[in-house]
């Protein structure tokens, strides 16, 4: 399975919070939780440059029937 940049953060992320729950110096457990406060952080900017490369999306363009079925009002004959 091929992980995109924000899974492989995250995926990092589980990883050191897993060695804080294991780590049995303090200062270590606070290094580990800052580094996965850290990949969650890179996660969530790399999410958000995937939505930006993707471009913005097309709105779909509407016709007079779904303007009509969308305001609830018919359309009066011409």
């Amino acid at each position: 399975m091929v992980l995109n940049r924000a899974d492989e953060c995250r995926q990092r992320a589980d990883e050191c919070r897993r060695g804080a729950a294991q780590a049995a110096d303090d200062v270590l457990r606070v290094t580990y939780l800052d580094l996965a406060h850290r990949w969650r952080k890179m996660a969530h900017e790399a999410e958000s440059l995937e939505r930006k490369a993707a471009g913005p999306t097309k709105p779909i363009p509407l016709t007079a029937e779904h303007v009509f079925a969308l305001s609830g009002s018919e359309p009066r004959p011409v």
